[in-house]
């Protein structure tokens, strides 16, 4: 089997861009308001490390632009950076280019040029379709502005589009969940990403709630809305092939699959995260030392790992187990050389007795209770190296 992170098996870019109009209450990502001249910088910035890449050279199915809030950029902005990634690296004819991008922050205009670009797929941060809900969480836009972008990106040529939805936010009731799920589905996205405000951690309002500014959501509930969500969704056509994800079918995320397989990706950026090699990194968050790094040869790095033995298959197991086809033990054991099903046999014995898994024909899956537990399930198997595994 190839090496984890092996790029010459493809290598996934993604771009980070750090600008937000505002700096919402509860997001711990690295993003906020930037004067023009620090936008002007980093971009500038973010071309050169394209552009010097050691990697330059190697196949890419997937770019992703990631934030932040890319659509932030101008189009003419966001040009440049596909220009330099298809001038670096070997683009894929069919590659996969995604955008996020929030309701308000481009216009039918600006989205026909994007898809001139070549970008083929956005990501719609939309959270929620009740105006009090995006108010209370700092949203600056509200449903009929959804609506209307949706409509936008059809006009100019979109398609594929995905929805972001968030579920338990604070005083959100299943009917009100599953109300912004019907206005979501008549949209006719190609995908849909769910996400639970308290399992977002530290990178969601989920910080909000832990320091008692918002009420916390009742965790039957919030199970609950994820329970309906499945069956919804499923009755719509759509495959549950990910913990957060549903798609049509061939609307996977491109660039998701490639994390989720632990194939090789590139973050290019101010806090972006690589894996390439077995070996994983992230440049730091601080776009002065990231802008001075990169004109001196290379962006700083705030942490660094190389991934091997019972640390990489713990890590192989667990983000496996988030696909909803779960994880082959016998690929595994071939790729490890060591039998994957005896040295993980007390967990997978333990998860199993507790109905978090189910095991068929050599697979491994979570089952429903396991999905809603999915994070004690990584648990069970980021542990094992500390002796939870059978030897």
């Amino acid at each position: 089997m190839p090496e984890r992170g092996d790029p010459s098996q493809g290598l996934g870019i993604y771009l980070h861009i750090p600008f937000c109009r505002q700096e919402c209450p509860y997001c711990d990502f690295n993003s906020g308001p930037q004067p023009e001249a620090m936008r002007r910088r980093y971009l500038e910035a973010l071309g050169e490390e394209i552009r010097t890449s050691p990697w330059a050279g190697h196949p890419v199915p997937a770019v992703s632009f990631g934030g932040g809030i890319p659509s932030e950029l101008d189009p003419e902005g966001i040009g440049s950076l596909v220009d330099a990634v298809r001038g670096a690296f070997r683009v894929a004819g069919d590659a996969e280019w995604s955008l996020e991008c929030t309701p308000g922050t481009l216009t039918l205009d600006d989205l026909r040029t994007l898809r001139r670009l070549g970008i083929d797929r956005l990501s719609l941060g939309a959270q929620s379709f009740r105006d009090r809900h995006l108010g209370l969480l700092g949203y600056p836009h509200g449903a009929r502005d959804i609506r209307c972008f949706c409509g936008w990106a059809r006009t100019a040529g979109f398609e594929n589009l995905n929805l972001d939805l968030l579920y338990g936010l604070p005083g959100q009731t299943l009917g009100d969940w599953m109300g912004d799920l019907e206005q979501a589905l008549a949209m006719a996205p190609e995908h849909l990403s769910l996400y639970d405000v308290v399992a977002a951690g530290d990178n969601g309002p989920s910080r909000s709630l832990d320091d008692g500014r918002l009420p916390e959501p009742d965790e039957e509930t919030v199970a609950r809305m994820y329970e309906s969500a499945l069956d919804r969704i499923a009755e719509a056509g759509y495959e549950h092939y990910h913990v957060s994800g549903f798609a049509r079918p061939g609307r996977e995320w491109r660039q998701g699959e490639i994390y989720w397989k632990g194939k090789a990706y590139l973050g290019l950026g101010a806090c972006a995260s690589s894996f390439v090699h077995g070996t994983r990194w992230t440049n730091t968050s601080d776009l002065e030392s990231y802008i001075r790094g990169v004109r001196a040869g290379a962006a700083p790095r705030a942490s660094e790992e190389h991934l091997s033995g019972l640390r990489a298959l713990g890590e192989d197991m667990f983000v496996g187990l988030d696909r909803r086809k779960g994880v082959s033990l016998s690929e595994l054991s071939v790729r490890y050389g060591r039998d994957v099903g005896r040295l993980y046999r007390e967990p997978l014995r333990f998860l199993s007795e507790n109905g978090l898994i189910s095991r068929r024909d050599g697979r491994v899956s979570l089952t429903r209770r396991g999905l809603l537990l999915s994070g004690a399930v990584a648990a069970e198997f980021l542990a094992a190296p500390d002796g939870r595994a059978a030897e």
